[in-house]
């Protein structure tokens, strides 16, 4: 039987690094997880566009109330992604939810939604109508007395707000950030053994 993992150091406390800190101490409570970066430098004041895939990942594997996220981030919610001169054709979205609408079910070529989106130009889903109209994605449900979020629906965000929030995120959770630097890395000859060199060590 191997050796079993008691820790690990996540180098890089960008976005990609703080979200796999999180998730390691979240499936491995056990675990002792620390990311070490340079955290006196602020992050880029950018702007990043996700897919599908955060929504879940955020707030269903990472268990992160979706009311506390929408206050202190501030995302905008994006139903697309919009192409422009792309192999030719005019600008046209690739809606997240494009791959749940099929236009002609009794056309072969549908189940390839794409290929009829391309070829026809003629198809819209409604998250793409939500992003062409400048809409919300919250729906009120009388059934249900509250508002509801169409479904397939990503975040666009600023780098600087979401990554303040992950390192909050990181603190709270016992996720120790590490104002260091890596100056060298060495390994053992089949690469099971990592050993850092820091520059404050």
């Amino acid at each position: 039987m191997g050796d079993t993992v008691s820790s690990v150091t996540v180098v890089g406390g960008g976005d990609a690094g703080l979200l796999a800190a999180l998730a390691l101490r979240k499936v491995n409570p056990d675990l002792d997880v620390a990311v070490v970066d340079d955290f006196e430098e602020p992050p880029t004041e950018v702007g990043q566009g996700t897919f599908l895939s955060i929504v879940p990942l955020l707030h269903d594997t990472l268990d992160i109330d979706e009311g506390r996220f929408l206050r202190e981030v501030k995302p905008v919610w994006k139903g697309s992604s919009y192409f422009r001169d792309w192999c030719g054709y005019e600008p046209f979205h690739y809606s997240f939810d494009i791959r749940s609408v099929k236009p002609e079910p009794d056309d072969p070529r549908s189940v390839e939604s794409l290929y009829h989106y391309y070829e026809t130009g003629d198809m819209s889903t409604p998250a793409e109508g939500i992003v062409d109209h400048g809409k919300t994605p919250l729906v009120y449900a009388p059934n249900q007395d509250s508002y509801v979020m169409y479904p397939n629906m990503a975040y666009h965000l600023s780098i600087g707000r979401f990554n303040e929030f992950l390192r909050t995120l990181c603190e709270e959770r016992g996720v120790p950030l590490v104002d260091d630097r890596i100056t060298g890395v060495e390994t053992d000859a089949d690469g099971t053994r990592v050993e850092l060199e820091w520059e404050n060590a």
